[in-house]
């Protein structure tokens, strides 16, 4: 039997509206203890909060880096004037981005978290883990996504060294 139990968080906080955590085991105790009123996660929790926000991030920024490559490579000059540019630019950060997905897959694997399922629904990307011998469902704002995402990229390209990248593309 799961013992379902709900949290509910501002947006702001997390990104999530709700948080959900239901037990695989029912001999289990629930994720929180409630002492006065108060429910308390367990320690690493905010950590592992963080690790699957940032991993559905790069993983979506992956995905918009590849999609955009290939929109940029099928655009002539005559539409977008610096389209070998701005491809150049997305296929040097793309590898950066490969790199750190991996890491923080492997950062939460270290802190016993793992990523079981994400599921887009019109307004919301569903994203469940488990942590701790615990299944938890985190329900992300289509927007507060895109901007995350962008605000990775920016990151990102301001990674990339432009001389360097020049000097690539002209050789």
């Amino acid at each position: 039997m799961l013992l379902p139990l709900k949290v509910k968080y501002s947006q702001s906080y997390t990104g999530c509206y709700s948080h959900e955590a239901q037990a695989e085991d029912k001999g289990v105790n629930p994720p929180m203890v409630e002492n006065d009123g108060v429910l308390y996660f367990p320690a690493e929790y905010e950590a592992f909060v963080q690790l699957v926000r940032q991993q559905v991030v790069l993983q979506l920024l992956w995905r918009m880096v590849i999609y955009d490559q290939e929109r940029l490579k099928a655009e002539t000059e005559q539409t977008i004037k610096a389209a070998r540019i701005f491809h150049a630019y997305l296929q040097a950060v793309e590898p950066k981005i490969i790199e750190n997905v991996k890491q923080v897959k492997r950062d939460l694997r270290q802190l016993g978290g793992q990523i079981l399922q994400e599921k887009q629904e019109k307004h919301v990307r569903v994203v469940e883990a488990r942590f701790r011998g615990f299944i938890y469902t985190q329900h992300f704002h289509n927007v507060f996504l895109k901007t995350l995402c962008e605000q990775e990229l920016l990151a990102y390209l301001g990674d990339v060294d432009g001389s360097l990248l020049m000097k690539q593309m002209f050789v």
